[in-house]
C-alpha cells in the first residue's frame, strides 16, 4: 500500500525535480551566454582602445595634409637646425661626399620672402631669379671693357688727407 502511494508520489516530485535540474541548466547556460557576451564586448572595447593607440602612431592622414611650404619642406627633407642648412651630396659612384652648409638669415632676401610661400611657388621664384641672373650676367658679358673709362663715382681726393 505504502509502495503504490510512494511511487505515485515520486512521479510528480521526479518531474518537479528534473524541472528544477532544467531550469538551473538554462540559468547556467543564460550565465555563460551573458559572461561570453561581457568578454566579446571587453574584447571589442580592447579592440577598439587598441586601435586608438595605433592610429597615433600611424596617423597616414597628416602625412597626407604635411604642409607643402617652403620652409618645411626645408626644414623636413634637408638638415635645418639654428637657421643652418646642411646638404650632403654624393658624387657619382658615391665615392666621395661633400658637405655643405649654408646660413638662412634675415638679410637672406629669397628665403625672407618664400619661407612661408608654397613650394610650387617658391620653385618659380628660383627659376625667375636664375633668369634674371643669366641675362644680367649675358649683359656685363657682352659689354665689352673700356680701360679709359671713367669710374662712375668721384673719390674725394681731400678725404684721404684730413
Amino acid at each position: 500500500m505504502f509502495g503504490s502511494a510512494a511511487t505515485s508520489l515520486s512521479k510528480p516530485l521526479l518531474i518537479l525535480i528534473v524541472s528544477i535540474i532544467m531550469l538551473q541548466q538554462q540559468q547556467q547556460q543564460q550565465k555563460q551566454q551573458q559572461q561570453q557576451q561581457k568578454q566579446q564586448q571587453q574584447q571589442r572595447l580592447l579592440l577598439l582602445l587598441l586601435l586608438l593607440l595605433r592610429d597615433r602612431d600611424f596617423d597616414l592622414l597628416t602625412m597626407l595634409q604635411h604642409t607643402w611650404l617652403y620652409g618645411a619642406l626645408i626644414h623636413d627633407l634637408l638638415k635645418l637646425r639654428l637657421n643652418r642648412v646642411t646638404v650632403t651630396t654624393t658624387e657619382e659612384g658615391g665615392k666621395r661626399t661633400t658637405t655643405k652648409t649654408f646660413d638662412l638669415e634675415k638679410r637672406d632676401v629669397f628665403w625672407r620672402e618664400h619661407a612661408f610661400s608654397p613650394f610650387p611657388v617658391a620653385a618659380a621664384a628660383v627659376s625667375q631669379m636664375l633668369a634674371e641672373y643669366n641675362s644680367e650676367l649675358a649683359r656685363v658679358g657682352a659689354r665689352a671693357p673700356d680701360a679709359f673709362a671713367q669710374p662712375e663715382f668721384t673719390i674725394d681726393r681731400l678725404g684721404f688727407n684730413v
